[in-house]
Protein backbone atom coordinates (compact mmCIF):
# COMPACT_ATOMS: atom_id res chain seq x y z
CA UNK A 1 0.00 0.00 0.00
CA UNK A 2 1.14 3.45 -0.92
CA UNK A 3 0.18 6.03 2.11
CA UNK A 4 1.27 9.39 2.79
CA UNK A 5 2.60 9.60 5.84
CA UNK A 6 3.40 13.27 7.84
CA UNK A 7 5.75 14.12 10.51
CA UNK A 8 5.27 17.86 12.21
CA UNK A 9 9.18 19.03 11.86
CA UNK A 10 8.95 19.41 15.80
CA UNK A 11 9.71 15.09 15.53
CA UNK A 12 12.35 15.30 13.11
CA UNK A 13 14.03 19.08 14.31
CA UNK A 14 12.71 20.12 17.49
CA UNK A 15 12.25 24.11 17.70
CA UNK A 16 14.16 25.91 20.51
CA UNK A 17 12.08 28.55 20.39
CA UNK A 18 8.50 29.31 20.83
CA UNK A 19 8.48 31.59 17.64
CA UNK A 20 10.02 28.34 15.71
CA UNK A 21 7.47 26.53 17.26
CA UNK A 22 4.50 28.14 15.83
CA UNK A 23 6.30 28.23 12.51
CA UNK A 24 6.93 25.17 11.91
CA UNK A 25 6.68 22.66 8.86
CA UNK A 26 6.02 19.40 8.27
CA UNK A 27 7.77 16.78 6.23
CA UNK A 28 5.61 14.38 4.14
CA UNK A 29 6.58 10.80 2.39
CA UNK A 30 4.70 8.77 0.05
CA UNK A 31 6.07 5.42 1.73
CA UNK A 32 5.27 1.47 0.87
CA UNK A 33 3.79 0.09 3.79
CA UNK A 34 2.91 -4.02 3.36
CA UNK A 35 -0.74 -4.48 3.96
CA UNK A 36 -0.12 -7.49 6.62
CA UNK A 37 1.74 -5.67 9.03
CA UNK A 38 0.37 -5.00 12.18
CA UNK A 39 -0.41 -0.77 12.72
CA UNK A 40 2.77 -1.67 15.30
CA UNK A 41 5.07 -2.88 12.53
CA UNK A 42 3.92 -0.05 10.07
CA UNK A 43 4.68 2.76 13.19
CA UNK A 44 8.53 1.32 13.43
CA UNK A 45 8.53 1.38 9.36
CA UNK A 46 7.53 5.19 9.65
CA UNK A 47 10.07 5.98 12.50
CA UNK A 48 13.00 4.10 10.45
CA UNK A 49 12.10 5.63 7.17
CA UNK A 50 12.09 9.31 8.60
CA UNK A 51 14.83 8.52 11.50
CA UNK A 52 13.15 9.18 14.32
CA UNK A 53 14.36 6.59 17.04
CA UNK A 54 17.44 8.10 18.40
CA UNK A 55 15.10 11.09 18.64
CA UNK A 56 12.37 9.42 20.49
CA UNK A 57 14.56 7.57 23.31
CA UNK A 58 16.61 10.93 23.74
CA UNK A 59 13.46 13.23 24.62
CA UNK A 60 11.66 10.87 26.21
CA UNK A 61 8.88 10.45 23.77
CA UNK A 62 6.41 8.04 22.20
CA UNK A 63 4.42 7.91 18.82
CA UNK A 64 1.20 6.39 16.98
CA UNK A 65 -0.68 6.78 13.93
CA UNK A 66 -3.55 8.71 13.46
CA UNK A 67 -5.83 8.80 10.39
CA UNK A 68 -5.46 12.67 9.32
CA UNK A 69 -7.58 14.51 6.96
CA UNK A 70 -4.91 17.21 5.86
CA UNK A 71 -7.00 19.88 3.77
CA UNK A 72 -9.30 20.22 6.64
CA UNK A 73 -6.23 19.80 9.42
CA UNK A 74 -8.56 16.88 11.27
CA UNK A 75 -8.21 13.60 12.82
CA UNK A 76 -10.26 11.36 11.33
CA UNK A 77 -9.61 8.38 13.87
CA UNK A 78 -7.30 7.40 16.16
CA UNK A 79 -6.14 3.73 16.14
CA UNK A 80 -6.39 3.34 20.05
CA UNK A 81 -5.54 -0.31 21.43
CA UNK A 82 -5.46 -1.43 17.77
CA UNK A 83 -1.68 -2.31 17.67
CA UNK A 84 -2.44 -5.63 16.36
CA UNK A 85 -4.91 -4.59 13.24
CA UNK A 86 -3.42 -4.74 10.08
CA UNK A 87 -2.66 -2.46 7.58
CA UNK A 88 -5.28 -3.87 5.62
CA UNK A 89 -7.69 -3.65 7.98
CA UNK A 90 -6.97 0.14 9.18
CA UNK A 91 -7.44 1.00 5.43
CA UNK A 92 -10.59 -0.98 5.67
CA UNK A 93 -9.60 -3.71 3.72
CA UNK A 94 -8.16 -2.00 0.19
CA UNK A 95 -4.88 -1.29 -1.01
CA UNK A 96 -5.36 1.57 -2.92
CA UNK A 97 -5.17 3.89 0.22
CA UNK A 98 -5.21 7.59 -2.84
CA UNK A 99 -7.21 9.17 0.25
CA UNK A 100 -5.91 8.24 3.11
CA UNK A 101 -3.20 10.05 5.24
CA UNK A 102 -1.57 9.18 8.31
CA UNK A 103 0.25 11.87 10.83
CA UNK A 104 2.70 10.52 13.49
CA UNK A 105 1.33 11.97 16.57
CA UNK A 106 4.33 12.36 19.06
CA UNK A 107 3.81 13.15 22.76
CA UNK A 108 5.72 12.59 26.14
CA UNK A 109 6.35 9.35 27.89
CA UNK A 110 4.88 10.99 30.91
CA UNK A 111 1.26 12.29 28.88
CA UNK A 112 -1.29 10.04 27.90
CA UNK A 113 -2.65 10.25 24.10
CA UNK A 114 -6.25 11.23 23.44
CA UNK A 115 -8.76 9.28 21.69
CA UNK A 116 -10.20 11.07 18.45
CA UNK A 117 -13.52 10.23 17.13
CA UNK A 118 -16.04 11.20 14.39
CA UNK A 119 -17.69 13.65 16.67
CA UNK A 120 -14.81 15.82 17.24
CA UNK A 121 -14.41 18.95 15.21
CA UNK A 122 -11.23 21.10 14.92
CA UNK A 123 -11.11 24.99 15.82
CA UNK A 124 -8.30 26.64 14.44
CA UNK A 125 -8.07 29.54 16.76
CA UNK A 126 -6.75 32.93 15.47
CA UNK A 127 -5.24 35.84 17.26
CA UNK A 128 -6.92 39.51 16.30
CA UNK A 129 -4.06 42.72 16.63
CA UNK A 130 -6.36 45.07 18.07
CA UNK A 131 -3.64 47.42 16.86
CA UNK A 132 -2.89 46.56 13.29
CA UNK A 133 -6.38 44.83 12.50
CA UNK A 134 -4.82 41.93 11.39
CA UNK A 135 -5.15 38.09 12.51
CA UNK A 136 -2.90 35.26 12.68
CA UNK A 137 -3.66 31.59 13.32
CA UNK A 138 -2.27 30.38 16.79
CA UNK A 139 -2.93 26.88 16.81
CA UNK A 140 -5.73 24.15 16.58
CA UNK A 141 -7.71 22.04 19.29
CA UNK A 142 -9.61 19.11 18.23
CA UNK A 143 -12.72 19.00 21.05
CA UNK A 144 -16.10 17.01 21.16
CA UNK A 145 -18.96 18.65 19.37
CA UNK A 146 -21.06 17.81 22.87
CA UNK A 147 -18.45 19.79 25.49
CA UNK A 148 -19.33 23.62 26.12
CA UNK A 149 -18.27 26.96 24.63
CA UNK A 150 -16.63 27.51 28.49
CA UNK A 151 -14.68 24.45 27.57
CA UNK A 152 -13.34 25.67 24.70
CA UNK A 153 -12.64 28.92 26.49
CA UNK A 154 -10.92 26.98 28.93
CA UNK A 155 -8.62 25.02 26.78
CA UNK A 156 -8.16 28.23 24.62
CA UNK A 157 -6.63 30.16 27.90
CA UNK A 158 -4.76 26.99 28.61
CA UNK A 159 -2.97 27.22 25.43
CA UNK A 160 -2.09 30.64 25.66
CA UNK A 161 -1.02 30.27 29.27
CA UNK A 162 -2.79 32.83 30.39
CA UNK A 163 -2.80 33.78 34.29
CA UNK A 164 -6.91 32.96 35.49
CA UNK A 165 -8.12 36.45 36.39
CA UNK A 166 -7.25 36.62 32.32
CA UNK A 167 -9.55 33.48 31.44
CA UNK A 168 -13.26 35.57 32.26
CA UNK A 169 -12.17 38.29 29.58
CA UNK A 170 -10.94 36.45 26.94
CA UNK A 171 -13.40 37.65 23.83
CA UNK A 172 -13.81 34.49 20.71
CA UNK A 173 -15.88 35.18 18.00
CA UNK A 174 -16.98 31.83 15.76
CA UNK A 175 -16.39 33.31 12.07
CA UNK A 176 -19.70 32.48 10.54
CA UNK A 177 -19.41 34.11 6.99
CA UNK A 178 -23.07 35.60 5.24
CA UNK A 179 -24.74 35.92 8.35
CA UNK A 180 -25.90 38.92 9.53
CA UNK A 181 -22.78 40.10 11.48
CA UNK A 182 -20.27 37.34 9.81
CA UNK A 183 -19.25 36.29 13.12
CA UNK A 184 -21.15 34.83 16.40
CA UNK A 185 -20.23 36.27 20.29
CA UNK A 186 -19.46 33.00 21.73
CA UNK A 187 -18.98 34.87 25.30
CA UNK A 188 -22.91 35.19 25.22
CA UNK A 189 -23.45 31.34 25.28
CA UNK A 190 -21.00 29.64 27.45
CA UNK A 191 -22.93 26.97 28.70
CA UNK A 192 -24.22 26.36 24.92
CA UNK A 193 -22.47 22.91 23.25
CA UNK A 194 -20.30 23.27 20.53
CA UNK A 195 -22.60 21.20 18.66
CA UNK A 196 -25.59 23.54 19.67
CA UNK A 197 -23.63 26.62 18.40
CA UNK A 198 -23.26 25.12 14.73
CA UNK A 199 -19.65 24.33 15.13
CA UNK A 200 -18.79 22.29 12.08
CA UNK A 201 -16.25 19.89 11.32
CA UNK A 202 -13.66 22.54 10.94
CA UNK A 203 -14.04 25.89 12.35
CA UNK A 204 -12.35 29.45 12.47
CA UNK A 205 -11.99 30.99 16.04
CA UNK A 206 -10.81 34.70 16.49
CA UNK A 207 -9.36 35.89 20.25
CA UNK A 208 -8.52 39.01 22.15
CA UNK A 209 -7.26 39.24 25.51
CA UNK A 210 -6.25 42.79 25.45
CA UNK A 211 -8.74 44.23 27.32
CA UNK A 212 -9.26 45.12 30.86
CA UNK A 213 -11.90 43.69 32.70
CA UNK A 214 -13.93 47.15 33.34
CA UNK A 215 -13.74 47.81 29.33
CA UNK A 216 -14.64 43.67 28.10
CA UNK A 217 -17.61 44.25 30.91
CA UNK A 218 -19.08 47.36 29.83
CA UNK A 219 -18.28 47.22 26.34
CA UNK A 220 -21.35 44.58 24.06
CA UNK A 221 -19.70 42.79 21.07
CA UNK A 222 -21.14 44.49 18.58
CA UNK A 223 -19.82 48.09 19.89
CA UNK A 224 -16.13 46.50 20.62
CA UNK A 225 -13.17 47.34 19.24
CA UNK A 226 -12.55 43.54 18.69
CA UNK A 227 -15.64 43.18 16.75
CA UNK A 228 -14.01 46.22 14.27
CA UNK A 229 -11.25 45.15 13.84
CA UNK A 230 -13.20 42.03 12.96
CA UNK A 231 -15.69 43.92 10.51
CA UNK A 232 -12.06 45.57 9.00
CA UNK A 233 -10.42 42.16 8.50
CA UNK A 234 -13.64 40.40 6.79
CA UNK A 235 -13.76 44.00 4.41
CA UNK A 236 -10.40 43.94 3.92
CA UNK A 237 -10.44 40.34 2.09
CA UNK A 238 -12.99 40.87 0.53
CA UNK A 239 -11.87 43.75 -1.57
Amino acid sequence: CKIKVIVPSLTSSPPTTSEQQNTQTRTEKVLEIHKDLTLEMAKEQIIKEFDLLDYLKESHKKARILKYDSHNDLIEQSYTNETKTTVFEALGYTKYAYNVHWLLEVIDDRDEFIDYNSNDCSVKVCHVNMETFESSELFTIRMSSDLSVLDLRDRIAQKLTTPPPVHSRIRMALEKLHTLYNYVNLNASLSESLRQMNFVRVNKVFVDWSEDEEVFRATPFETSKFYYALDTIINMLSM
